[in-house]
């Protein structure tokens, strides 16, 4: 036997689509609620440590810099060169006309996992735009490209 269901759309939405904001009437699901009640342990941890890193380093604008690495690409003939990170990487390749983004430059470095469309199976990430790129601290992994 089959039985009849239907789409539940919300006639009138929580949130104004544009700003974000709540509308009339509608609160939030913590509203009034402490933290410990609707943040898990891990995440509250990583919020406070980012807050506690906030307040020494008295500007929020700089704390991207606060987890940045150094990186370093090694092109095919195995020429090094280092960078403070993947922004300025991203930055000195885009003024040479080069176009490598630094997800990508991230990914190599983390050795991420990419699905092949051919044949539906991962493998990691060897190269970003035709460059072989390690953090600067794994020296072991890249000293045998280096010539």
């Amino acid at each position: 036997m089959m039985e009849n269901y239907e789409l539940h759309i919300e006639a009138h939405p929580k949130r104004n689509y544009i700003n974000g904001q709540f509308i009339k009437g509608h609160k939030p699901f913590n509203k009034g609620l402490p933290q410990k009640e609707w943040m898990d342990s891990r995440k509250r941890r990583r919020v406070l440590k980012y807050l506690e890193i906030g307040r020494q380093l008295g500007n929020a604008k700089y704390m991207h810099k606060f987890n940045s690495k150094q990186v370093v690409s090694i092109d095919n003939n195995g020429k090094l060169k280092a960078f403070k990170n993947s922004r300025y990487a991203e930055e000195y390749y885009k003024a040479k006309k080069i176009k490598i983004n630094r997800r990508n430059i991230s990914a190599v470095c983390h050795q991420k996992m990419t699905k092949n469309n051919r044949n539906g199976k991962y493998y990691p990430r060897y190269k970003a735009g035709g460059f072989r790129w390690f953090f600067a601290d794994d020296i072991e992994k890249y000293k045998y490209l280096v010539k």
